[in-house]
């Protein structure tokens, strides 16, 4: 029988934006573990608004709530989510969310890190001078199920920043406000991507944590230890017409997050050849 190590084990989650509605569902169905919400002010780590800039990188951000949570609680486990949004690493064109998940065990002394980069998102932002451009922004940013943000300019220290904005009226209330405050002639709107207020944003964190859930309900084949999974992925995967290795992954590692044994696996899809469009040489 395949060990179940987090069975009845709660993970702490340090949040402020309800966090566990999308993570919680994937712990318990898959691991018989409790998400637990520790209400820490995780905005001192950083702001999507701009307040507070995070320091270092997304995954920094997220070890540091989970050290929070380790010292302000006795609990062996927890988790922190870390989100960043901006143009698509790969493409460029369009925007994209890029969602971590970081678990840490300090009993098993180990901890693992699962991402996904999603075109699916509603991220943007621009500068309005009219009700009429505001409300064509709203109506694509997916208003009034996902906030708005409004601000008297672009993201400095001294802006006046209006959060959480989900109603037409107090929309418009706001708008007229930080018009009348400011003095300029045009406001600055943005979308919420705080996930209490962007669904959205909730589903993609909870696509993510069945990933994270998957790997710590699998151990490693060497050591036994839970987190065992896709650590990398190989490309050169040879071109259907003349056999040069094209960018597409050719075949995946698996491996432990602590004893270090790794296993060379081809691709999830079986696909052995790429397409030539995708050639260097006959796509050049």
């Amino acid at each position: 029988m395949k060990p179940q190590p987090y069975r009845g084990r709660q993970v702490v989650l340090p949040t402020l934006h309800a966090k566990s509605q999308a993570i919680a569902p994937a712990f318990a169905e898959r691991l018989g573990a409790q998400v637990v919400e520790h209400p820490c002010d995780t905005d001192r780590f950083g702001t999507f608004s701009g307040e507070v800039a995070r320091e270092g990188t997304a995954l920094d951000a997220a070890r540091r709530k989970v050290a929070q949570a380790f010292a302000d609680t006795d609990a062996e486990l927890a988790l922190a989510s870390e989100g960043s949004f901006g143009p698509h690493p790969e493409t460029g064109f369009i925007p994209a969310g890029q969602e971590l998940l970081h678990f840490a065990d300090r009993a098993r002394d180990f901890a693992l890190t699962v991402s996904l980069t999603t075109a699916e998102t509603n991220y943007r932002m621009a500068e309005v001078d009219s009700l009429d451009a505001l409300t064509e922004f709203a109506q694509r940013a997916r208003f009034p199920s996902h906030a708005l943000i409004l601000a008297t300019g672009p993201r400095d220290a001294r802006r006046r920043v209006l959060k959480g904005i989900r109603d037409e009226t107090a929309l418009a209330q706001a708008f007229a406000n930080l018009l009348r405050e400011s003095g300029e002639t045009a406001v600055w709107v943005e979308t919420d991507m705080r996930a209490s207020h962007n669904p959205t944003r909730m589903a993609a964190i909870a696509q993510l944590a069945q990933t994270l859930a998957t790997r710590l309900d699998t151990p490693c084949p060497a050591c036994g230890l839970p987190g065992w999974g896709q650590v990398d992925a190989l490309t050169g995967l040879p071109c259907a017409w003349c056999g040069t290795p094209t960018r597409l992954v050719h075949s995946v590692v698996h491996g432990c997050v602590k004893c270090g044994h790794s296993e060379r696996r081809e691709r999830p899809d079986g696909r052995a050849t790429a397409d030539p469009g995708h050639c260097p040489e006959c796509n050049p």
